[in-house]
C-alpha cells in the first residue's frame, strides 16, 4: 500500500541503471564507481554511494554509521565513515565472517535511513557497490499547550517513525528510521512552539509517534527497545506539516508517601517503580525516598501498581488509586529474605555465569528487580527477596532457558538443571529427483495450536546451501514449526515441534519440496475491464483494513502485491489457508482459496458510501468521531479480515464514509477513551448497498436524561470511574432507533445523556476495584447499580426538558474483600467501644486487640486462650483487650466475661457494626490486631499460636 520512499540499487558489475536519472548522470555515477572500486589485495571492501533522490546528484558528507556482527552478536564492531565529494565511501569490512551488516546513512536536510543485510548461518551476499537515494527531509511542528490553552515552555519533543521500503531488493532490508524518541534536541520555546526537520514528504500516520516530556505534566516514558503508545493525543498529519498542530498536555497529580520499616523508622534510598520492567533492566524508578523516607512524584490519575524495593528489605507491591487530595501512601517493608540455589548441566557439572531473573510476582510480570548470576560453583544467592513465591527465568547461552521456575525463601537450597539447546537439523531435497536443493531459506514459526496459521519470523530468515540446514531453539514454552522455501518450489512446513516434550538435544526433520510455478491472477474492475494498480493481499493472518486502506500493523505477516499495467499479479500459493483481498478506488473483492482456484479472474464489487449528520440535542455534533462497524463472519481456520471505519464530523456535524464494505453493519457515535479505545453510543443498524449512498442521522430526537450517581464512603478510596462498565440500555420497544447509550459521568457522578427516545430503559453500572496486575482490565467487583425508568412519548418525538432521575446510589459488593489493612498505620481510637483503660494509660506498651463474637465457638475459644496467656503477655509489655463485634445484650456479655474469668477489658461496637468492622480492617472472626510500643499496627488476622512469632518480629 505505501509508496516507496527510497530507491535501492545493488551494483555488482560496476554498472548502474536508474530509470529516474538521465543518461548523463548514469555516466557520472559509473565513473565514480570505477575510480573508487579498486581494492588493495586481501582487503574486504564494499562501496557505498549516496545520491539525491530527486536529482540523482551525488551527496557528499553523508555520515555513515557501520555495524557488523556475527550470530547473536558474539563478535561485533562499529565505526563511522563519511562520503566524499562524489558521494562515495569505501567500507573496509573486518576479516571475521559477517552475518549481519547494518548501515545508518545520515545527512542534515535529508531523511535518515537504515539498511541491513542478514544471512545466518550463510553469510549475506553483499554487493560490490551499494547505491542509495536519500530524500530531502520535510519539517513538521506545532505548539504544546496545557488544558487552559496556555503554551508550555521546555517540553522535550521526541519523534519515532519507522517504515520499511517495500521495493527494496530481496536480500536487503531498508527502513526510513527516525528514533528521536529520547533525544533532548527538540524543545518547545516560550510560545510552546517546536519544529522537527527530519521527516519524509509522505508520512504514514500509523507509524508516527510523538512523545512529550515535562516534569510538571503527564509525560511519556519511551526506553531503548520499548516504544509505547504516546500519552498525549496525536495531531493530524496535515496540521503537523503546516506547523499548526496543537498538542495538549495534562497536569499530573502529585503523589506523596513514606516508606518505613516494621518499627516505623524511615527507609532512605528506597526505589519506587510504576512500570513493567524488561530483561535489560533499563527502567528508572518512579520515585526515590529521601533521608526521612519520604517520596513525591507527578503521575496520571487512576490505578497505579507500585513496586517498592530497598537494600536489606523485602519488596512490597501496592495497587493504589491516584486521585486529587489523596492521603500520603504509607508503605512498610519487612526484612529481606534469601533465596539460594545451584545451577548445573545434565552431567551434574556446575554452570558458571548463568543468569537468574525474576519474572512473575503476585500476578504481575517483570515488576520485581531481582537479578543474580551463578559463580564458578554454579551457586547463586538472591538477597532482599519477598517472603512469597516468585517465578524466575534461568539460563545461559548454549542451554534451554528454564522459564517460570517458582522459588521462595526458606531453608531449601534449590537444585536446578539446565538442558542443552535443542538443535533441529535435516535436508532439503527435490521430491522428483531426490537430489539436495542447493540453496533454500528456513523460517522459524510459532504455532498457537488453535487453528490459526503459524506466525512466521520474517526477520529471522536463514539461508542454507548444500541441501542441509540446522536450527537451534532455546525456549521450551513455545510450539514451533519450520518452513523451507526455495526458488521454483512449493514451500514445505514441518510438523509441530514441542521442545518441552523432546528429551533429545538433536532431532531430524527432513523436507522434500515439490516443483511449483507461480500462480497468475487477473483483476477486473466492476465493469469487467483489466484494472492496473490494485492492491492484492494474500492474507494468511489477521488483516485490518481502516477506511478502505490496509493498516500497516497487520501487513507484516501477509503478502501484499500490486496488479501490473494489465491487471495481472503473480504469487506462489502459501501452505497455510489464505484469503485474497483486492482493494482499489473502484471497488473491492474478498476471495476464498477454493474460489480463486476455480477462476483466477477476480472482478471487483463497487464500494458503498455513507453520508450523515450527527446532532447532540438541538446542536450539530462538531469534531466528534463516528464509527461504522460492518457485520462479517469468518470461516473456521481462515484468517480474520476486519473492515473498520472512523471519521470526524465537520463544523456542521456532517460526516461521510467512502470505500464502505457493502452489507449490514452498525453506525455509532464513538467517544475516545484514549488513542485506540472507544466507548460507543447511539448505535444504529443500517444496510449499505454496493454502488449506492446510505444516508443517516444520529441524534436530534428524544430528550436528555440527567442524574447523579453517588459512591458510598466505604469504597471511595478505591473507586475510579475508569474501572466501571456503565451504560443506558433500551428495554422496549422491540425495534428502537438506538439500543445502547454511553453513560459519561463527571467526577462527582453527574451525568447527562442526550437524545434518548421514548421507551423503557435501564441504567447499568458495574464498578470494579483497581486491576491487581498489568494483565487485568480491572479488579474484583465492588459495586453495582441497576435503575429502570420510562420516557413517555413526546409531541414531535423531541423535548429539551431533561428527565431527572435524581440521586442514585451504587450498591457495595464483596465488602469483606474491600477491607483495607491497618498494618503500618496507627491503631484507631478504642474509646468508642467503651474500652478502659485509654491508650494514654498504655503508653510504651504493645496492644493486642481481639474482635470476636460470643455466639461463635471459634471466637469464644480465642478469648479463652488469651485469658490463659494474659499474665504472661502482661509481663512482656502487652496490653490485651477484646471487642464484641456484633450487638448483643450487654448484661449477657458481662455475665459471660465474669463466668469465664476474662482478666482484660471487653467492649462492644456501639455504632454501625458493618462500618466499624470495615474501618478496623476486620475480615473474619475472630480477628487479632497487634501493635508495637508506639501503637503502630504490626500484624493482623493471625492465629493465637502465631502470637509469639508476631511479637518477636
Amino acid at each position: 500500500m505505501r509508496k516507496s520512499r527510497t530507491a535501492i540499487l545493488c551494483i555488482s558489475l560496476g554498472l548502474i541503471s536508474l530509470t529516474n536519472i538521465v543518461w548523463a548522470q548514469s555516466r557520472e555515477v559509473s565513473a565514480v564507481q570505477n575510480s573508487h572500486g579498486q581494492n588493495t589485495a586481501g582487503e574486504r571492501v564494499m562501496g557505498f554511494h549516496a545520491i539525491h533522490r530527486q536529482t540523482g546528484e551525488p551527496l557528499p558528507d553523508v555520515t555513515l554509521t557501520v555495524k557488523v556482527s556475527t550470530d547473536n552478536y558474539k563478535k561485533q564492531e562499529s565505526w563511522d565513515d563519511k562520503t566524499d565529494s562524489q558521494g562515495f565511501c569505501r567500507i573496509k569490512l573486518p576479516d571475521f565472517q559477517i552475518e549481519t551488516l547494518r548501515l545508518y546513512p545520515r545527512k542534515e536536510g535529508f531523511v535518515p535511513l537504515f539498511v541491513m543485510w542478514r544471512g545466518i548461518p550463510t553469510p549475506p551476499e553483499l554487493p560490490k557497490i551499494f547505491t542509495i537515494a536519500m530524500e530531502p527531509s520535510t519539517k513538521i511542528g506545532g505548539v504544546v499547550r496545557n488544558e487552559h490553552g496556555e503554551p508550555i515552555e521546555g517540553v522535550v519533543v521526541g519523534v519515532h517513525y519507522q517504515t520499511p521500503d517495500p521495493d527494496a531488493a530481496e536480500n536487503v532490508y531498508v527502513d526510513v528510521m527516525i528514533h528521536n524518541a529520547r533525544s533532548t534536541d527538540t524543545v518547545t520555546d516560550e510560545a510552546g512552539r517546536w519544529t522537527f526537520d527530519m521527516m519524509p514528504a509522505e508520512i504514514d500516520k500509523n507509524e508516527l509517534r510523538i512523545f512529550l516530556t515535562h516534569p510538571r505534566y503527564l509525560s511519556d516514558q519511551p526506553r531503548p527497545g520499548y516504544i509505547p503508545l504516546p500519552i498525549t493525543r496525536q495531531p493530524s498529519i496535515e496540521s503537523l506539516c503546516d506547523l499548526s498542530a496543537v498538542m495538549v498536555m495534562k497536569e499530573g497529580l502529585k503523589v506523596a508517601g513514606k516508606v518505613t520499616d516494621r518499627r516505623g523508622e524511615p527507609i532512605a534510598g528506597a526505589k519506587i517503580y510504576d512500570m513493567e520492567d524488561y530483561w535489560w533492566r533499563s527502567t528508572k524508578p518512579f520515585a526515590e525516598t529521601d533521608a526521612q523516607g519520604q517520596f513525591q512524584a507527578n503521575t496520571k490519575p487512576g490505578a497505579a501498581t507500585l513496586t517498592v524495593q530497598a537494600p536489606g528489605y523485602a519488596p512490597d507491591l501496592r495497587v493504589v488509586i491516584i486521585k486529587a487530595g489523596m492521603p500520603p501512601v504509607e508503605i512498610r517493608l519487612e526484612p529481606g529474605r534469601i533465596i539460594e540455589g545451584k545451577v548445573k548441566d545434565l552431567g551434574g557439572k556446575p554452570i558458571e555465569e548463568a543468569w537468574v531473573s525474576a519474572e512473575d510476582w503476585r500476578k504481575n510480570r517483570r515488576r520485581l528487580h531481582l537479578v543474580a548470576k551463578t559463580d564458578a560453583e554454579g551457586n547463586f544467592r538472591i538477597a532482599d527477596a519477598p517472603p512469597d513465591e516468585v517465578t524466575f527465568d534461568i539460563g545461559k547461552e548454549g542451554y534451554m532457558a528454564l522459564e517460570k521456575y517458582v522459588m521462595k525463601p526458606g531453608e531449601r537450597k534449590y537444585d536446578i538443571t539446565l538442558r542443552p539447546t535443542l538443535k533441529v537439523r535435516g535436508t532439503g531435497l527435490d521430491t522428483q529427483t531426490g537430489r539436495p536443493i542447493n540453496k533454500f531459506t528456513v523460517t522459524n514459526g510459532f504455532d498457537y495450536e488453535d487453528g490459526r496459521a503459524p506466525q512466521w519470523e520474517k526477520h529471522g530468515l536463514r539461508t542454507f546451501t548444500g541441501g542441509r540446514y540446522e536450527m537451534e531453539y532455546r525456549q521450551e514454552i513455545f510450539t514451533y514449526r519450520i518452513r523451507i522455501d526455495a526458488e521454483g518450489y512449493q514451500s514445505a512446513v514441518s510438523d509441530c515441534i514441542r521442545p518441552s516434550e523432546i528429551q533429545e538435544s538433536v532431532i531430524v526433520r527432513d523436507f522434500k519440496l515439490d516443483k511449483a510455478a507461480a500462480v497468475m491472477g487477473m483483476v477486473h474492475s466492476p465493469d469487467g475491464k483489466p484494472l492496473p494498480g490494485a492492491d492484492v493481499v494474500i492474507a494468511t493472518h489477521w488483516l485490518r483494513i481502516v477506511n478502505g486502506k490496509i493498516d500497516s500493523r497487520s501487513s507484516e505477516q501477509n503478502l501484499i502485491l500490486h496488479a501490473d499495467t494489465n491487471g495481472r499479479f503473480h504469487f506462489k500459493p502459501p501452505v497455510s489457508p489464505y484469503v485474497i483481498v483486492v482493494l482499489s478506488e473502484q471497488g473491492y473483492a474478498k476471495i476464498m482459496r477454493h474460489e480463486f482456484e476455480a477462476s483466477q479472474t477476480i472482478t471487483l464489487f463497487p464500494w458503498g458510501r455513507i453520508e450523515g449528520t450527527l446532532r447532540i440535542g438541538t446542536q450539530p455534533g462538531v469534531d466528534k468521531l463516528v464509527t461504522f462497524l460492518p457485520r462479517s463472519g469468518r470461516e473456521p481456520e481462515q484468517p480474520r479480515i476486519n473492515f473498520e471505519y472512523e471519521v470526524q464530523t465537520d463544523e456542521d456535524g456532517h460526516f461521510a464514509f467512502a470505500h464502505v464494505l457493502p452489507g449490514e453493519g452498525v453506525i455509532v457515535r464513538a467517544i475516545p477513551i484514549n488513542d485506540r479505545a472507544r466507548r460507543y453510543s447511539h448505535d444504529m443498524d443500517i444496510e449499505v448497498k454496493s454502488g449506492q449512498t446510505t444516508r443517516v442521522q444520529i441524534g436530534g430526537t428524544g430528550r436528555p436524561v440527567v442524574g447523579k450517581i453517588v459512591i458510598p464512603d466505604m469504597i471511595e478510596n478505591i473507586f475510579d470511574w475508569q474501572y466501571t462498565d456503565r451504560s443506558l440500555r433500551i428495554s422496549s420497544p422491540i425495534n428502537p432507533p438506538y439500543k445502547v447509550f454511553s453513560l459519561e459521568c463527571d467526577k462527582d457522578g453527574s451525568f447527562r445523556v442526550e437524545d434518548v427516545p421514548a421507551g423503557d430503559y435501564c441504567i447499568y453500572v458495574y464498578a470494579y476495584g483497581p486491576p491487581p496486575d498489568t494483565r487485568s482490565r480491572w479488579g474484583e467487583s465492588i459495586g453495582v447499580l441497576t435503575h429502570p425508568f420510562n420516557i413517555p412519548r413526546m409531541p414531535g418525538g423531541r423535548s429539551d426538558e431533561p428527565l431527572d432521575l435524581g440521586v442514585l446510589e451504587l450498591q457495595v459488593l464483596g465488602k469483606s474483600a474491600l477491607v483495607q489493612s491497618l498494618v503500618g498505620k496507627p491503631l484507631p481510637d478504642l474509646s468508642e467501644m467503651k474500652i478502659d483503660p485509654a491508650l494514654a494509660q498504655t503508653k510504651g506498651q504493645m496492644i493486642l486487640v481481639c474482635f470476636f463474637d460470643m455466639n461463635q465457638r471459634p471466637s469464644r475459644n480465642c478469648i479463652l486462650q488469651l485469658a490463659k496467656q494474659a499474665g504472661r503477655l502482661k509481663e512482656k509489655g502487652v496490653t490485651v483487650t477484646a471487642v464484641q463485634a456484633s450487638k448483643v445484650d450487654e448484661n449477657k456479655l458481662n455475665e459471660w466475661v465474669e463466668k469465664n474469668n476474662v482478666p482484660f477489658p471487653v467492649g462492644m461496637i456501639q455504632d454501625d457494626e458493618e462500618e466499624t468492622r470495615f474501618n478496623w480492617g476486620v475480615k473474619s472472626l475472630p480477628w487479632l490486631i497487634l501493635t508495637d510500643s508506639k501503637h503502630i499496627v504490626v500484624a493482623e488476622g493471625f492465629a493465637t499460636n502465631e502470637l509469639d512469632e508476631k511479637m518477636r518480629d
